[in-house]
């Protein structure tokens, strides 16, 4: 009787893992963190054998043509059907122009709180220009995630329903080092300033 038990069960868990195996290579998958940027700008980061990059130390794209092909063949092999790709905006363009089926441009400038800026990037998103706000990567430049400069554009964000992504955590290696002075990881903190209508300090 034992005997009988274990063999049903030990079905019941391949049948289970078949299954999950089969269906997880038939989903398809919506990257929301995906960037265009010239490879050169982050030699210092990838030339580092520390934490998220030693994955990849020494295997960096070297230009931005190579990580266009390399980042289409990674969200092939991982079956994702789109990404929202944020980063340079002539790169952003040039890859969505390239993939445009593949890729959702994410706007990701700095928050100026000036009505002429919300204006032109409310006039760009309805000619379909962007598809989302983000990746904001405000702790880089010493700012909050509840940046009062940037409820502007939430507010605008909120009125067309578009998705808003922010850089929370940390920065890679040295990030005051490498080109972000101002960079402060309790900046970086959701917890911190999510329940707060004013910036810190």
């Amino acid at each position: 009787m034992g005997r009988r038990i274990f063999v049903w069960l030990l079905f019941f868990l391949l049948s289970c893992l078949r299954a999950n195996s089969q269906s997880t290579s038939d989903f398809d998958v919506i990257d929301v963190h995906l960037h265009a940027m010239n490879p050169e700008n982050f030699s210092a980061g990838a030339a580092s054998n520390f934490g998220p990059f030693r994955k990849m130390y020494g295997t960096n794209a070297r230009n931005p043509d190579a990580l266009l092909r390399r980042t289409i063949a990674e969200m092939d092999k991982n079956h994702i059907s789109q990404g929202v790709l944020s980063g340079d905006d002539d790169l952003v363009a040039k890859w969505v122009e390239r993939y445009p089926n593949r890729f959702l441009a994410g706007y990701n400038h700095w928050c100026d709180g000036k009505a002429e800026t919300v204006a032109k990037f409310e006039s760009e998103w309805k000619a379909g220009t962007w598809k989302a706000i983000g990746e904001l990567g405000l702790p880089y430049g010493g700012y909050p995630l509840n940046d009062p400069a940037c409820f502007p554009l939430f507010e605008l964000a909120q009125r067309y329903d578009i998705p808003v992504f922010f850089h929370t955590g940390f920065g890679g290696p040295n990030p005051q080092v490498s080109g972000a002075p101002k960079f402060r990881i309790a900046l970086s903190d959701p917890p911190a300033v999510g329940g707060r209508g004013d910036s810190l300090p």
